[in-house]
This record gives C-alpha cells, structure tokens and sequence, in this order.
C-alpha cells in the first residue's frame, strides 16, 4: 500500500466474494479470480470516485466526504498482479470511465502470462532461497517471451506435473539442499541452473482447473495424449488470459480513453521476478508505448524528494525520460535504490502523477546543453511527445555572486521535438560558484568559476 499524503483520498475495495479479517469487512458477489465479476466491481468503484454511482446507503462519495473531490483525477494503483485489472478494466469499460480515470501506475506487475506464473523464475515451490532463472529463456518478446519447451514433460504422478526436463528421466529430480533442508532442482549446488536441470513451472486457478501460462499450455499439446481433466486446455487458457494479460489489452485501453497515462515502477531488486533483463518492466514500459501512450518508468527525484526531504542529498535516484526506454535493461540504473521503500516510491508515482493531471503538464523537458561567458546560456529541448507551453525556468548561482545570482522567465511555447534557449543576463562574482539551471521540474545543477564578469563552467 502506498504511504498516504494528506492531499489523496485512497479508496480500498475487497473483490466480490472476499473478506478482510483487518477490517472486519466482506464483499458480496462470486470471486472470479481477477476475471469479469472482480473488473466490474473495480469499474463501479471508479465510477463511485467519479461521483457517479451511490454507495449500499445512497450516498455519493460527495455527500460521505467533507472536502472537494476531484472527479478527473483519478488514478489506479496496480501493485505486483493489480497491475493487469486495472488495464483490463479501461480496456472493457474504458468508454464509462473517459474523463475520470486518468492514470495507471502498475509496480512491478506481470503483464503477461508467462511472467504471472514465473515461468522464467524463480522457483515458487517448496525449494531452497533461490532466484533461479529458467535457463530456456532466450529472447524478449513484447507478447509472448521466447522460451525454449522442447524438453517440456507432463508427468501425472511426479511432485510437480508440469515442468522441464533437463536430465531428461521424466521425473521433476531435486536433491536436498544442504544449508536450508529443502529441495532444489540446483543438483550440483552451483547457485543457478543449467539446461541439464529440471525447471518446474506453476499455474494460476480458476477455481476448478490449474491454468499454466499461455505458451505452456499450447506447447503441452504435443506432450499430453490425453488430456487431464485438472489442466486448462488451450482454448480455456486463452479464454483465462485475454482479459488477464495487460500486454493484451493496452491498445483497448488507449482507444477508450485517449488521453490515460501509464507509470510503471520498478525497483533494483524485483520482489518476485528473477530474470535479470526485467522483462515484465520492459513489456509494460512496451504496452504503454506502442499503444502511444506518456508513460514514464519511476517517478522523478523531485517527487522522492517530496515525500522524504532526506532523499535530497542522494545522486542514485533514477530521473527516466518520458517515453524513452533504458539504453540497457540489464543495467538497473532505471530502477529505484532497494533501501527506498516500496510504499515511498509508489506515493511519489502518484503525486507526479496528479499533478501532471491537475495541472496537464505531459511534456518532458531536457537541459541539453550548458555554457558561459558573460553568463549562463542553456538550451531547454522538449523531448516529449505533447507541446509544452509556459515553462517557468530559472537559473540560480550559489557563491561569491555580487549580482545576477538568481535569473527567472517563462517560455510561452515549446513544441515537442523543439528547443529554446534560456540566459541569466550578467553575473558578477568572484571564486568557485554551483548553477543551478531548472526548467519545469527538471534542473541541471553545474560548477563554475567566477571572474568579475566571466562564468566559466567547469
């Protein structure tokens, strides 16, 4: 959960036919498992925030809250697996929720099946501390992630029935690993698998049947001779999975409500998935993407900084460009710090985003280059895909400055792709100074040196 700002009203909801023993508090209704009966009930939810539907009491979110509601702006936060219904339902309701649901910010969701039922690692069973991944996996895909399932085994009697053979005796083979007591397929203790060694994999529920990820299922077809009556077939796996796989369902979403924008979140250490190219991050920085959506990975440092004022000193928060994938997804540079918590993090996803809601700010903004001389010059460049217009812009000397210390302005136009350029007038000083140049709410912060009315930056 995220930590509560005193600007946000947070709205909880249980899932038909859940029950919270915390509260003291259920829901009727049948429970689906995340299927059509659960994206309704998230639906009538947003439409309660909207201001549009009256609670079991008659009353409106309006007459149950003393305060001004702001019935568009409003967001969803899909933690962990949240983050494949709150696609689905702008995917399947999108055009009820137009002009209300503004934002997704998913954190560390698997959007698609494959991820969902940790196909690539780790392990989920009874097994040893690990984060095992599933050597089988070998390229990235925005769909479907491309695994290697020729030594795939369906095995009736085993401790896991479905799993990769790698030794190839038909049975899912472990051995005890010594610190812990537990199983492990890790049969020569090295700390990772090979090719050579059983991977097993796992399955969501519907409530009757186990259904494996999407691949699996289709690749079982050349194994199994005989169906068994607790598996999901391909037609029934498909059927599961389109309305539970966001990578599915981004496009529909983004034709239902044109203007909705994505944050994804990400920590270095991902709280389940293993695979060191973080391909559920990838697929869902993707989904947003290619479906030409403003999507951002992490919130900026100036919102961590907002939350937690001791984060201002920190050089390792990641400051991600809108619409701009990582140069490398195995270097976690766009990853926030593991000390932060999760809960931190989320709040400033979603104060960024409200705010760039409120106050429709969806361009992004880069210093691109900086200069001196009699002065500070700096070349402001909208890298985004939306026109920005009355940027406020400062430039500010730190040091033995006897005038032009602090130079502000507003650009009145900056359309996306463009630049301008920006200048702090003279700036008379003497010795070594700090610029820092903001733009927005992006900042450059520079070192100089000064000679009477010389900038010279180092």
């Amino acid at each position: 959960m995220p930590a509560v700002g005193d600007d946000l009203i947070i709205i909880y909801f249980i899932f038909p036919g859940g029950y919270d023993a915390e509260s003291g508090h259920g829901s009727d209704g049948i429970y689906d498992h995340r299927g059509e009966n659960c994206i309704l009930a998230l639906r009538d939810v947003i439409l309660y925030s909207a201001g549009k539907l009256a609670d079991s009491s008659g009353k409106t979110i309006d007459e149950v809250l003393h305060m001004p509601v702001l019935h568009n702006n409003i967001g969803l936060l899909g933690a962990s697996n949240g983050g494949n219904i709150v696609v689905a339902v702008s995917a399947l309701y999108g055009n009820e929720l137009k002009g209300y649901l503004r934002y997704i910010v998913q954190w560390e969701s698997p959007v698609s099946s494959q991820i969902a039922t940790v196909d690539l690692g780790p392990i989920r069973f009874n097994c040893a501390p690990n984060n095992f991944v599933n050597p089988r996996y070998t390229a990235y895909n925005p769909f479907i992630l491309t695994v290697d399932y020729s030594d795939l085994v369906y095995n009736e009697s085993s401790s896991v029935q479905v799993f990769h053979d790698g030794n190839g005796d038909g049975k899912y083979t472990t051995i005890i690993e010594p610190n812990s007591g537990l199983p492990t397929p890790d049969l020569n203790l090295d700390g990772k698998l090979e090719l050579n060694e059983d991977f097993p994999l796992s399955a969501y529920t519907d409530g009757a049947k186990d259904v494996y990820s999407r691949p699996v299922t289709h690749a079982l077809e050349s194994v199994i001779s005989s169906w068994p009556s607790n598996i999901a077939t391909p037609e029934e796996a498909d059927a599961y999975w389109d309305i539970r796989e966001a990578v599915r369902m981004y496009d529909d979403a983004m034709a239902n409500i044109p203007d909705l924008r994505g944050m994804v979140l990400a920590s270095v250490k991902d709280h389940v998935q293993s695979a060191p190219d973080k391909p559920h991050i990838r697929q869902a920085f993707d989904g947003w993407n290619n479906s030409h959506a403003w999507v951002k990975i992490n919130p900026s440092p100036f919102y961590m900084v907002e939350v937690d004022p001791s984060f201002a000193g920190r050089n390792d928060l990641p400051n991600n460009v809108a619409n701009t994938a990582p140069e490398n997804w195995r270097i976690h540079n766009y990853c926030m710090p593991e000390d932060i918590p999760d809960n931190l993090y989320q709040l400033a996803a979603i104060w960024e985003m409200a705010d760039r809601v409120y106050y429709n700010r969806w361009y992004t903004l880069q210093i691109t280059e900086a200069s001196g001389g009699f002065g500070v010059t700096a070349r402001v460049k909208n890298v985004g895909i939306v026109d920005a217009s009355n940027i406020s812009w400062s430039i500010d000397v730190e040091g033995i400055v006897i005038t032009g210390s602090h130079t502000e302005g507003v650009i009145e136009s900056l359309p996306a792709g463009e630049e301008a350029t920006i200048n702090s007038g003279l700036i008379f000083g003497v010795g070594p100074a700090k610029v820092k140049i903001m733009a927005g709410d992006t900042s450059k912060t520079l070192t100089c040196f000064l000679f009477g009315l010389l900038t010279i930056l180092v």
